[in-house]
C-alpha cells in the first residue's frame, strides 16, 4: 500500500475572508445594480430637491419684489433684475444643477459622486430656506 504524500495546508486567515468577500461582491451584478439603483435614485432625488429650491425661491422673489414694500435684499440678484437677465440665469443655473446631477448620477467614483450630491442638495435646500424667507416677508407685508 502506497500513502499519498500529504501537503502542509495554510491556515485561513481573516485577510482570506476579507478577499473572498470583496470578489464576490464584484462577482455578484444584483447587488451592483441594487446599489447603482439606490444611487441613481438618490441622485434623482438631490436633483429634484435642488431644481424644486431654486424654482420656488425664484417664484416667491418675483412675486414678493413685485408688491410695495418689498425690495430685494441680495446686491447680485439686484444687479441681474435691473439688467434684465435675472430670469435667465435662473433657468441656466437650474439646468446647470440639472446637469451636473446627471453627470454625478453616472461618474463610477464614490467619493466625487458623495460630495457634488452633497452640495447640489445643500445648494437645493438652501434656496427653499430662502423661498420660505420670502413666504413668511409676503405674509407680513399682506397682512
Amino acid at each position: 500500500m502506497v500513502i499519498p504524500e500529504m501537503k502542509p495546508q495554510r491556515m485561513k486567515t481573516s485577510e482570506d475572508a476579507c478577499a473572498r468577500t470583496i470578489s464576490s461582491h464584484h462577482r455578484n451584478p444584483m447587488r451592483s445594480l441594487r446599489h447603482q439603483t439606490s444611487r441613481d435614485k438618490l441622485a434623482l432625488l438631490m436633483m429634484l430637491v435642488f431644481s424644486l429650491g431654486c424654482v420656488l425661491d425664484h417664484l416667491t422673489t418675483v412675486y414678493g419684489t413685485s408688491l410695495p414694500n418689498i425690495v430685494e435684499p441680495n446686491p447680485i440678484v439686484l444687479q441681474l433684475m435691473e439688467l434684465g437677465v435675472w430670469s435667465v440665469t435662473e433657468i441656466l443655473i437650474i439646468l446647470m444643477g440639472i446637469i451636473s446631477g446627471i453627470i454625478i448620477g453616472r461618474t463610477e467614483e464614490d467619493k466625487l459622486k458623495d460630495f457634488s450630491m452633497r452640495v447640489l442638495t445643500i445648494v437645493g435646500f438652501t434656496r427653499f430656506i430662502a423661498a420660505f424667507n420670502n413666504i413668511a416677508v409676503i405674509r407680513k407685508v399682506l397682512d
